[in-house]
């Protein structure tokens, strides 16, 4: 081996030292990256289900309190510019991914969801409890199994896997949230993660 050959040698030893250590700082770097999304995005959801079809049919039943409010509220969804879209079906012509209905002859008019959890269709108990007219969104956000962002000190028994507010959130699945602050950063970017 020639002198120059040795040197050569003795300097790829530190560099390749060197290059180890970057790659595996980056490589490392990209893992936590990658768990720090995976969770973040799982903070919003509810529960697993199947793939959702999309755009989600939805059939609004004619005796659902104020059906403008529910049309209102897909139409807001829809202009998102996220993958997930709604669309409203004639009930009497096919069968719908999300079926809003009247609560008055099943919950005493209260307003709840029948999540997807491990389904593909949901249904809308639609009450006169709540201001439909404000709610409607955040209601048709759990048909495609996203959960309620609800405040400390309320009973989390009524709810399939809570998060708590504010937390890092503030958007249309929160309680915490005026709407005047729904669909901003933080909904864009829950829904560009799962949709």
């Amino acid at each position: 081996m020639t002198p120059e050959e040795m040197r050569h040698e003795q300097r790829a030893g530190p560099r390749a030292l060197v290059f180890g250590c970057l790659f595996g700082i980056v490589f490392w770097a990209v893992v936590l990256f990658g768990v720090l999304i995976v969770s973040t995005k799982a903070d919003h959801k509810a529960c697993s289900h199947p793939v959702l079809s999309v755009p989600r049919t939805v059939t609004i039943r004619s005796d659902v309190p104020n059906p403008q409010a529910w049309r209102n509220a897909i139409a807001t969804w829809n202009a998102q510019g996220s993958g997930m879209r709604f669309v409203e079906v004639d009930s009497a012509a096919s069968m719908a991914d999300v079926y809003i209905i009247s609560s008055a002859r099943y919950s005493n008019g209260s307003t709840w969801v029948r999540m997807p959890c491990g389904r593909t269709d949901s249904v809308v108990y639609a009450g006169t409890d709540v201001d439909l007219d404000y709610w409607a969104a955040h209601e048709l956000g759990h048909t495609v199994g996203l959960a309620d962002h609800i405040t400390h000190g309320t009973d989390p028994s009524r709810y399939i896997n809570p998060k708590y507010c504010p937390e890092g959130y503030s958007g249309v699945m929160s309680y915490c949230t005026p709407r005047w602050q729904w669909w901003g950063p933080d909904d864009r970017y829950m829904l560009w993660w799962w949709f």
